[in-house]
Order: structure tokens, then C-alpha cells, then sequence
């Protein structure tokens, strides 16, 4: 009976404290995992709008209204890496060719020069977007304008 009278951690009390530091350690785990995906896709993120914005200025400092108001006179122009050689637009295969921290995204990459409308017409301007698909099925656009 002095056996009973003691105090001592009892078999349950151990699996209780094991499953309770299993669930702590575990939802500790998950978390940093989810913090450094995140920390990783906003990362691409940045560097994604780096070259979205590369690509824009590039494409309103080197290309005229003129260049580009007979191709979107009846339809959107969407332009990508695979389809670049087929326009008469000087250079343009070299906007997919960007590359910042070892990080490019010539495939993942949509100019798309918008047809014109009467307002883009009547104001002599060309409305274009940059889509860039980063970090898996993520994206971002930057729009840009071309004025006459």
C-alpha cells in the first residue's frame, strides 16, 4: 500500500506529454515551412515586378504608336516567347530575355498590346500589359502606355 501514497508520473501522464509536445513541434513545423514558402513567393514576387517594369519601359522608350497602331487596329496583339519572330516589331524577342538573380521568366511571360478604340485612337494612345506568371500559378500585370 506505501506504493499508492507516492507521487509518480503514471504511464498516461507520459503518452499525454509526448502527444502534446508531438502537436507543439508539429504546428511549430508547419508554420516555418508556410513562412519560408511565403517568404520565397515574395521573393519571385519582386523580382517578377522587376522585370515587368524592365520590360514596359523598355517597350515605351523603344517602340513608336506608329509601330504598333496598324497590328492592333482590329485585334488584341498578345505577344510571348513563342510567338515574337512573327511580328514586324524590331527587337521584340529580346524583352523575353531578362534575367535578374538568376531568375528568368521568358516563358512565363504575356505582352499584350490592346486593340484600339475610339478614345485610344482619338487621344493617339496604346494601351499594353505585362503578365508574368511567377512562384508556380501566381501573377502579376503591369500595365503600360505608348502615346502618339
Amino acid at each position: 500500500m506505501s506504493l499508492l501514497n507516492k507521487k509518480a508520473i503514471t504511464l498516461v501522464e507520459t503518452l499525454a506529454s509526448i502527444i502534446i509536445i508531438t502537436f507543439v513541434f508539429t504546428s511549430v513545423l508547419t508554420i516555418i515551412v508556410n513562412v519560408r514558402k511565403q517568404t520565397a513567393a515574395m521573393n519571385d514576387r519582386v523580382v517578377a515586378v522587376n522585370v515587368a517594369r524592365t520590360i514596359r519601359d523598355d517597350i515605351e522608350s523603344n517602340y513608336q504608336y506608329n509601330d504598333l497602331e496598324t497590328l492592333i487596329s482590329d485585334n488584341d496583339l498578345i505577344i510571348t516567347s513563342d510567338n515574337c519572330g512573327d511580328f514586324p516589331l524590331t527587337n521584340i524577342c529580346e524583352l523575353f530575355n531578362y534575367s535578374i538573380d538568376e531568375k528568368t521568366f521568358s516563358d512565363n511571360v504575356t505582352i499584350t498590346f490592346f486593340q484600339s478604340t475610339t478614345q485610344s485612337v482619338d487621344y493617339g494612345v496604346i494601351h499594353f500589359n505585362i503578365d508574368i506568371v511567377y512562384f508556380g500559378e501566381r501573377n502579376i500585370i503591369i500595365e503600360g502606355l505608348i502615346y502618339e
